[in-house]
């Protein structure tokens, strides 16, 4: 599915609004094998595209658009660059975080001139949002630049409301770890407690990955918008044996436009967010192994006590056995078998020497 968002600065039909009018206004289409890039179409959003659609879109934008394998590498130099009149980022984005299995999916933008090129194989909710923000605030949607800033903006909020809910959670077991101290030894649920805090650590280390793919693709597209001049392709991007000898050799520098001032500006406040949000991660993780430790300290101490408890109760029993065995033995001479009183006289016997290391460990604080 493709959907094309295209900005008219002085109106016209939009979708959900009144048609006409003077004011600015964004208007949603979908694009289609065959169709072209209408000329102010400012945003192309990619989801899933098949062959086909992939292949319309290269011809339409003269674009070669990695695949999901190409996007999904982690090496820096396959997730930034810029090949001829386009630069390419690829940036870790949440996808399910409130589901029992969170993902992180690729999603790459492709800033060509004044479009800017999404391409993702999931939905994540930041883009689901944006694009209902964009039909009710068209500036957010004046250029490729500011979109793109809208849009990286959009998932850092998303990683944000992520973590401030891992920090609740964290706050909620630390409550069951340390503020329950009237709960019976086995009476904790400690699975539920595991469970919880490798959710945690799970999404937390997801955020801070999705947080490090968006601090560099922001760090390097500030860095190419005041560099308009370097536009050689990194070893490893070059498409010559995919698209034909020559293609690649016509390469010329990328006709960008810099970022303006405000642009400049959000960016940097986008990447002291991200900063601000990684040591936030740090803080999360580390409180995470902190309560994962005291949980694994207090099964320990459970699993100390029940020995504990199971040492003195065979202490406590050697006694009478030994007592009852002696009893128990088949010898002629045994003057006790014939007293009234040696049956009741041994299961005295046997009490009192129960009861005499139990009183001693009672005494020395053991039970």
């Amino acid at each position: 599915m493709i959907n094309v968002y295209r900005y008219r600065p002085e109106g016209g039909d939009r979708e959900g609004g009144d048609p006409g009018g003077a004011e600015p206004s964004v208007e949603r289409v979908a694009f289609a094998t065959g169709d072209v890039v209408p000329e102010d179409a400012v945003w192309i959003d990619a989801v899933a595209p098949d062959a086909a659609e992939r292949q319309a879109l290269e011809t339409a934008l003269w674009l070669f658009l990695p695949t999901r394998e190409e996007a999904s590498e982690i090496e820096p130099s396959s997730r930034l660059y810029h090949e001829a009149n386009a630069v390419y980022l690829t940036v870790t984005a949440l996808v399910r975080a409130e589901s029992e299995l969170p993902e992180v999916s690729p999603v790459t933008f492709v800033l060509a001139g004044q479009r800017l090129l999404t391409l993702r194989y999931a939905d994540p909710l930041p883009f689901k949002a944006f694009a209902q923000y964009v039909l009710r605030n068209p500036e957010s949607c004046v250029s490729a630049q500011v979109t793109l800033a809208g849009l990286l903006d959009a998932l850092i909020d998303r990683v944000a409301d992520v973590l401030e809910l891992q920090g609740a959670a964290l706050d909620a077991i630390g409550r069951k770890v340390f503020e329950q101290p009237a709960v019976k030894a086995g009476r904790r649920d400690y699975p539920g407690l595991l469970t919880a805090l490798g959710r945690v650590a799970d999404l937390t280390g997801k955020a801070r990955e999705s947080l490090s793919t968006i601090e560099r693709a922001l760090l390097y597209v500030s860095t190419v918008a005041r560099e308009p001049g370097k536009a050689e392709a990194p070893a490893g991007h070059d498409r010559d044996a995919q698209h034909g000898a020559g293609k690649v050799a016509d390469r010329k520098a990328p006709s960008r436009d810099g970022l303006s001032k405000a642009t400049q500006v959000r960016l940097k406040t986008l990447v002291r967010d991200v900063e601000t949000l990684a040591d936030y991660t740090d803080f999360l993780s580390g409180k995470a192994d902190f309560l994962l430790n005291a949980v694994l300290g207090l099964i320990a101490n459970e699993q100390s006590g029940i020995i504990k408890i199971i040492s003195v109760v065979s202490v406590i029993i050697m006694p009478p056995t030994l007592i009852a065995s002696i009893y128990g033995m088949n010898f002629q001479n045994m003057p006790e078998l014939g007293w009234p009183f040696g049956y009741p006289l041994a299961l005295f016997a046997m009490l009192v020497a129960g009861l005499i290391p139990y009183l001693i460990f009672k005494r020395r604080g053991w039970l």
